[in-house]
């Protein structure tokens, strides 16, 4: 995937997350902000490793919440977009998803 094509797709995630937001469809704000942060990990394993793997967002940032090689904040922010919430979108940390997926999108493109 080129830069500018992985650019546009976590463009347009973003701007549905915050329409889901502006519906109170919480579940499809973290669907959403999972999948931006997942490309922007994707487009960086690209530049590194001329691969993807592993291929679906929840796997890339499980990868990343693992990996002590990436800083602290960044390691956080995908455990809180990894971290399940209750039915009612309860979640243990105060954080935003799409701010936890802008983390992780700057520190990938900034490497990219």
């Amino acid at each position: 995937m080129t830069k500018e094509l992985a650019l546009a797709e976590i463009e347009q995630e973003l701007i549905a997350a915050r329409q889901a937001g502006e519906r109170s469809n919480e579940g499809m704000v973290r669907v959403c902000a999972r999948r931006a942060a997942g490309l922007a990990i994707g487009l960086w394993l690209e530049t590194q490793q001329g691969s993807n793997k592993p291929v679906d967002a929840m796997s890339r940032l499980k990868l990343v919440q693992s990996d002590d090689a990436f800083p602290q904040p960044i390691r956080e922010a995908a455990r809180r977009l990894t971290t399940k919430v209750t039915p009612e979108f309860i979640s243990p940390f105060s954080t935003h998803p799409v701010d936890d997926a802008t983390i992780i999108i700057n520190y990938f493109l900034e490497r990219t």
